[in-house]
């Protein structure tokens, strides 16, 4: 083919990172999306763990740390917001920082901004695209 072609198909080949040995903490009130994460994660090679709301995500995290927490922010009751401040709450007793990646249909640049100046490491549009996700999780955990 044309040299076109081979630029198109070398950035869709391009390798995912690997994420052996990450610990993920996925938290979405839509089984559907929380399916998406946890498969998408775990063949990338990190161990995922799921809950399905703010609350459940910050008792599993009482007992388990996570290396990174990836949480959808329109949940009922405890939005993503909400479980940023009391992970960060938590962090601080246990002299740990968490990493958190916002997920949100909302993918604007204002909205990602809010995210991050509320303390959020990155943000994660919705619906989810695996290889985005991949290498978003994977710039977390480098840095």
């Amino acid at each position: 083919g044309s040299p076109r072609d081979a630029t198109t198909t070398g950035l869709s080949a391009a390798p995912l990172p690997r994420l052996d040995g990450l610990t993920v903490l996925a938290v979405d009130d839509n089984q559907d999306a929380l399916d998406i994460l946890a498969t998408t994660l775990a063949e990338a090679g990190a161990k995922v763990r799921v809950a399905a709301s703010g609350a459940e995500a910050l008792e599993d995290l009482q007992h388990l740390p996570a290396d990174i927490v990836i949480c959808d922010l329109a949940m009922p009751g405890m939005d993503g917001f909400d479980v940023l401040v009391l992970v960060r709450e938590m962090d601080q007793l246990m002299h740990r920082a968490t990493p958190v990646l916002a997920l949100s249909a909302y993918a604007s640049q204002d909205y990602r901004q809010r995210c991050l100046d509320a303390g959020f490491r990155g943000h994660i549009a919705k619906p989810i695209a695996p290889p985005d996700l991949i290498r978003a999780v994977a710039a977390i955990a480098r840095t």
